[in-house]
């Protein structure tokens, strides 16, 4: 959610993005507006991203920060079995988004054997100086290994940092 000082219509102050599900295998992602983060609309287009606009077949979480007079986003994006990457996406009025990187993950899983191998979850980034610092967590199991029965395996936390005078869809380090 962020409140957008700069948005003209006093309705949509406030924005919502996230899950949009439409049916047990389709998701997507919507937006709601609100002139003061109590009361809430969708919009009436939703879903504003689907997964008929990449190669993920899931998509579950959409996250959104103005940055550089641009709402950018981080789509999270996965597989049939719920494994989790994220993907970067750029609008110009909040509501049409565009993938960056033509489905690359901008944070995705480590390699085999790496502590995020098993997916990860992240959150908007803390601006600190010229860089963008995602903070990040992972686990070593996709999340498929806990069903049907729930097993333990290790999650940690890790950091990602965009230079925001770097390539827009480049991590300059993970």
């Amino acid at each position: 959610m962020l409140r957008d000082d700069r948005e003209r219509n006093p309705e949509w102050r406030w924005k919502a993005y996230g899950l949009f599900a439409t049916g047990p295998t389709r998701r997507a992602s919507q937006l709601s507006t609100s002139p003061d983060g109590i009361h809430w609309t969708g919009y009436p287009e939703n879903p504003i991203v689907e997964p008929l606009q990449g190669i993920s077949p899931c998509i579950h979480d959409l996250l959104v920060w103005q940055e550089m007079g641009r709402y950018v986003g981080l789509l999270q994006v996965g597989d049939a079995l719920h494994n989790y990457e994220w993907e970067l996406m750029v609008s110009r009025d909040g509501v049409h988004f565009s993938r960056v990187s033509d489905g690359r993950p901008f944070l995705g899983r480590g390699g085999a054997g790496q502590w995020d191998q098993g997916g990860i979850q992240a959150a908007v980034p803390c601006r600190v100086g010229d860089e963008s610092w995602f903070y990040y967590g992972g686990r070593e199991k996709p999340w498929s290994a806990t069903r049907p029965t729930p097993r333990r395996f290790g999650r940690s936390s890790g950091i990602a940092v965009w230079r925001l005078s770097a390539r827009a869809d480049t991590p300059v380090s993970a």
